[in-house]
């Protein structure tokens, strides 16, 4: 009988203290904001506004098409360029003639896509505060690493 309660009482802890996280596995859960989408010649754009959303793209999907909304200022958190050679945007970006403040290039690879395959990137405008090679081409400033991409109308200001 003592057994049988030791065995259960046993079981019951062991089952509890796997049910909590420690400190040193426990992750903060990901909150990925919200986004707007609106539906142009039957394809669905996804509305960037915010920095957080710009950010979060890998999050939404990277097949997917964006269509920015405003001027978006990059905090002097680092930036992570979107795609990866792994994982690379194939979607589309419209910059919709707003700028993108604040993106600078102290690193050789800060481009706003690390890595694009057939995607579409274009109307995309840099503030040129904080660029220093702004004799560079644009495209390459856009995109580290693309495949059969459409870039175009690219503009530092």
């Amino acid at each position: 009988m003592i057994g049988k309660v030791f065995t259960y009482f046993f079981a019951l802890i062991l089952a509890f203290s796997l049910s909590i996280s420690s400190p040193d596995t426990f992750e903060e859960p990901i909150n990925i904001p919200d986004i707007e989408t609106i539906m142009i010649n039957e394809r669905e754009y996804y509305l960037i506004s915010t920095e957080t959303q710009l950010r979060m793209i890998d999050y939404y999907g990277l097949d997917r098409s964006y269509m920015q909304q405003n001027d978006i200022e990059i905090s002097d958190v680092e930036w992570i360029p979107i795609g990866t050679s792994d994982n690379p945007f194939t979607g589309s970006y419209n910059g919709n003639g707003f700028k993108i403040v604040g993106l600078t290039d102290n690193t050789p690879s800060t481009t706003l896509f690390g890595s694009a395959n057939s995607a579409k990137l274009y109307n995309i405008t840099f503030s040129s505060d904080g660029i220093r090679n702004t004799n560079c081409e644009a495209k390459d400033f856009v995109c580290g690493s693309e495949e059969n991409c459409q870039i175009f109308d690219i503009f530092f200001e």
